[in-house]
């Protein structure tokens, strides 16, 4: 697998002109094909079989080939065949790789379903049990950061003259302008012992002057029938680093580190390999960034060398005298894991490693992630999240010199292909609204809109409501003062009518939709009084409306200010909400609405300031912890009469008990 994850989708692709052989021959050119994890072959091989010969064994085989060359449309409707059939029993990871292709193709729900299945089916391969226990957190997260885009960033595919129908990636800006990447390219001359039929892939290294400009083939650093890609430059941009790999098969290919040197005529100097990988001869070394730390160069990259924490680790090591490199670092937990990391870029204008994992919870199978170093340790990974990723791979992530715009390769849909949609890699352009090294939680005014309340209730009179002045919020205690926060609804919302325990929507939209109908909650409860108790009967809701509803919505605005400023300053914090109903339907049906307004109030903090609360629970600095209660809590004599709407809905009384609850603040450990 080490083919794959060192120079990406870089299959040696063969492009027959005529077939003679039988099924059976076809079946083994497929199997042969698949063995030397030239998936691409094995695809075509097997799609000739399976036109006389659809049995589940090839329909597994098939997908198998299909989900390793990304085309995952194509695999999720070859393992759904083997799902359907009376053989399905046969194949113990059939669930597993199902749920991954549905988790490809952005089906979050029915890919949890079932990586749960494959979790409980008994299969004792630890790797597999505990990827689907990450892939069911991960199908959650996913969900709700595809319902929380970050709209400070925008996205560009650069155009064709950068893109083709093959594999690009590992862009990155040279002298302001230029654009240096690598790219899949036919080979001009044929290998010796290749057939005469033959066409052959090669990355080659590529310039643009600019990313309107056709590219041109950097001949000096590319070489016959060897891959060269994955560069990057020495801070001074007079050096540039990449990787050359060779083998004769894609299963048996060698990644190793070269440098060149930046010439007075803007030319590139002969590459030379980099010194210091000599006692790993059989290991991988690729995917090189440089970054100046502690006064020195130090030299990113990703390999299987020995020492590592999962299959493909990132690394570094300080270079000596531009053309060695000594002290090598495995980079540890929490960046590593049992999975594949790759793609390393560290950004010191922040002390920050961006990087690509298969395992850190994420949207698809590469998500991009950062780490802040800090005192010599890394921070949990936060998921850059919708945009940058997709259900698809997303990696090599770099910024340019000006912190606003940068590079990542993706085969999301919408990038050029040869074979599938989703097979082959473009470059695309990132632009950010602010500049990165200016990214930060903005401080909340000295003084902020947090006051307690002391509320007098009587049924037969006006609501009382006292604020102190305002005060300064500023440690945990004082924050607790303040809470219970009281969030409220509408009868039977969000989401009315249904029965799930889910939803999408935010708090902000009940909100918008319950106070709307102030007016009608006035008219409705107090009609069924006269003169002057119908007066008051309709003061008491509006002050309701104004003094608890709208003012608490204002005071969770501020609340999570504070709370932001305390995860802004390296705390962990948790918050425990909880939610309650009405009692105007039967307990189960409420328990699933007390859930709905839960996950509203959760969905409301997930997006509040475009998402600035998700790198921090992403990391595991902020925790909330959440039940339901139905009706179990609401007070007796509160009316669940259907027809006495304006008492059962539309009464003061009522309308207390349709909330969800911030009810408690706490620094976590």
């Amino acid at each position: 697998m080490k083919y794959i994850f060192s120079i990406l989708v870089l299959a040696l692709f063969f492009i027959p002109k005529s077939w003679s052989q039988t099924l059976n021959a076809y079946e083994k050119a497929a199997d042969d094909a698949f063995e030397k994890q030239d998936y691409y072959n094995a695809v075509y091989y097997y799609e000739l079989v399976l036109k006389s010969r659809e049995k589940p064994a090839i329909f597994y085989r098939y997908g198998d080939a299909c989900r390793l060359s990304h085309a995952y449309k194509k695999a999720e409707a070859a393992y759904k065949k083997v799902i359907d059939s009376e053989e399905r029993s046969r194949f113990e990871k059939l669930n597993f790789y199902y749920a991954v292709t549905l988790k490809h193709n952005g089906k979050y729900d029915e890919a949890a379903k079932y990586f749960e299945q494959f979790s409980k089916s008994g299969v004792t391969d630890e790797y597999y049990q505990k990827k689907a226990v990450q892939e069911l957190k991960s199908c959650e997260l996913a969900k709700i950061m595809v319902e929380n885009p970050d709209k400070n960033i925008s996205l560009k595919r650069l155009g064709d003259n950068i893109n083709t129908e093959f594999s690009d990636f590992g862009a990155h800006q040279f002298q302001d302008s230029g654009l240096i990447y690598s790219s899949l390219r036919f080979d001009r001359k044929q290998l010796k012992d290749e057939k005469p039929d033959a066409k052959r892939l090669i990355s080659r290294l590529q310039f643009a002057k600019d990313e309107t400009s056709n590219a041109k083939d950097i001949a000096v650093l590319n070489a016959l029938h060897a891959h060269s890609a994955n560069s990057c430059f020495s801070p001074d941009e007079s050096r540039i680093y990449f990787t050359r790999c060779s083998g004769e098969n894609s299963d048996s290919v060698i990644c190793k580190i070269y440098f060149s040197r930046l010439l007075a005529n803007d030319k590139w100097s002969n590459p030379v390999e980099l010194k210091g990988f000599q006692n790993y001869p059989n290991n991988t070394f690729t995917q090189v960034n440089i970054a100046m730390q502690e006064g020195a160069e130090w030299l990113y990259f990703v390999s299987d060398m020995p020492g590592g924490k999962g299959k493909n680790d990132i690394w570094r090591a300080k270079l000596e005298n531009d053309s060695s490199a000594i002290n090598f670092e495995n980079l540890g937990e929490p960046i590593n894991t049992i999975d594949n990391e790759a793609s390393p870029f560290f950004y010191a204008k922040k002390n920050r490693l961006y990087f690509a994992s298969q395992w850190h919870l994420g949207l698809g199978g590469y998500d991009i992630f950062y780490a802040d170093l800090k005192e010599g340790k890394y921070s949990e990974p936060v998921n850059q999240g919708v945009p940058l990723n997709s259900a698809a791979n997303d990696f090599y992530w770099a910024i340019n010199s000006d912190d606003s715009t940068g590079y990542f390769a993706s085969n999301r849909s919408g990038s050029l292909a040869i074979t599938e949609e989703s097979c082959c890699n473009d470059i695309y352009k990132f632009t950010l609204s602010e500049k990165l090294v200016q990214d930060s939680i903005p401080l909340p005014p000295d003084t902020l809109s947090i006051v307690s309340v002391n509320i007098e209730k009587d049924s037969n009179s006006i609501t009382k409501i006292e604020i102190p002045e305002f005060v300064p919020e500023r440690t945990v205690e004082d924050l607790n003062k303040i809470l219970p926060i009281k969030l409220y609804f509408h009868n039977d919302e969000p989401d009315s009518n249904v029965t799930v325990s889910y939803t999408f929507k935010p708090y902000s939209e009940p909100y918008g939709y319950y106070i709307s109908l102030q007016n009608t909650y006035a008219a409705s409860h107090s009609a069924q009084f006269v003169g002057e108790n119908q007066k008051l009967a309709e003061k008491k809701v509006n002050d309701f409306f104004e003094n608890e509803v709208k003012y608490n919505y204002s005071k969770m605005n501020s609340f999570f200010d504070s709370l932001l400023v305390f995860l802004a300053e390296g705390k962990k914090m948790e918050i425990q909400i909880r939610g309650f109903t009405s009692p105007r339907a039967y307990n189960a049906y409420n328990q699933a609405l007390g859930n709905r307004r839960v996950m509203s109030l959760k969905n409301q903090i997930l997006q509040y300031k475009s998402a600035a609360f998700l790198p921090y629970i992403n990391s595991g600095s902020f925790a909330i912890k959440e039940l339901s209660f139905g009706e179990t809590q609401a007070p007796a004599g509160i009316s669940d009469r259907l027809n006495d709407p304006r008492n059962s809905i539309y009464s003061v009384e009522a309308s207390r008990e349709r909330r969800v609850e911030i009810v408690f603040l706490k620094s976590i450990e």
